[in-house]
Parts: C-alpha cells; structure tokens; sequence
C-alpha cells in the first residue's frame, strides 16, 4: 500500500526507491509539536555509485506519519539482523539473496515495480475513455507527474527537478 502511494505521489524510478533505507525517512518536530514528513530519495542515473546524493521529498502529513510508522516498524523487525538496524531496506524482502554489503534485504528495482503492478491490478481500475483495465507501471505514474506539471507551466528546470533530472533536455518531453 505504501510502496503504491510512494509512487503515486513522487514517481521517482523504481531504483531510486529500491535504495531506500528506514534512515531516509524523517519526521522533524517543531517547537509546537507538529511534524513534517521528508524522504530522502537516493539519485541515480548520475554516473556515481549508490546513495551518494539524496534529493530531499516533502510527503504529504496522511502518507507520511504512515510511512514514518512503517519505518519503525522495519527497523525493529531488523533488530538482531544488521548490526545497524536504520540501514535496513524500507520495502524490505524475507530474505537476503547474495545482496552486496549494506544492502543487505533489499528487493530489486524490478521487483518492486513488479509488485507495484500487481497491488494495482488487484484495483481493477478501468479507463473511462476505453473501458479496457488500464495497465499501471511506475513509469506510466513518472510520465504523469511530468505531463501534469508540464501543463501546470512552471516550466522545464522545475519539471527536471521533479523527476530528479540533472539537467533540462530529456524534460522537453513532458512540456511538448
């Protein structure tokens, strides 16, 4: 359910959020008490090697303390299995197949977008236009929140910075 409103909401690719670790979510607290809710997104696609540089993503308060709570959640479950349990994997798997270390229980980027298929086919959403069920991916979600934001017009180095970009020729897309 999460991994799906993850991608609803920030449609990164699937990597980005293979890479991520209970320690990337955070929920700072203000002086009155209220929180935010931040996911540091591991970049990919830059040439280096993983989770060297993050973009920190704002998450709505609904989805957020939701995924704040899964975290804690995975960290304990991780407890007595890495010896540092804040760098387990956030959508962990039951078991460690041959993982590099540090990466220990993490699933796949083809997995999670596998399973990202099937929790959405199990919705059965139809297509108002073709009434046909609609095959959902995670690049259909990054497609739309550059077409969207295209259509929004706050023009194209914003729209690369939504969809963790380095730089703005691959966004001309989303805008024509």
């Amino acid at each position: 359910y999460l991994l799906a409103w993850v991608f609803m909401l920030l449609g990164q690719r699937p990597a980005q959020y293979a890479l991520l670790k209970v320690c990337d979510v955070l929920a700072p607290t203000f002086k009155d008490g209220s929180h935010i809710y931040i996911l540091r997104v591991p970049r990919v696609k830059q040439r280096k090697a993983a989770r060297l540089e993050f973009k920190e993503r704002l998450i709505t308060p609904q989805i957020g303390k939701l995924l704040y709570e899964h975290a804690l959640k995975v960290k304990t479950s991780f407890e007595g299995l890495l010896s540092d349990p804040s760098q387990a994997p956030l959508f962990p798997q039951t078991v460690n197949r041959n993982q590099p270390i540090g990466m220990e229980f993490h699933q796949t980027a083809t997995l999670l977008s596998s399973k990202l298929t099937r929790i959405l086919e199990e919705l059965e959403v139809f297509s108002e236009r073709t009434g046909d069920l609609i095959h959902v991916t995670a690049t259909r979600f990054r497609r739309t929140i550059g077409t969207r934001a295209a259509q929004e017009g706050p023009g194209e180095l914003i729209i690369a910075e939504l969809l963790d970009h380095t730089d703005n020729p691959n966004v001309g897309v989303y805008v024509q």
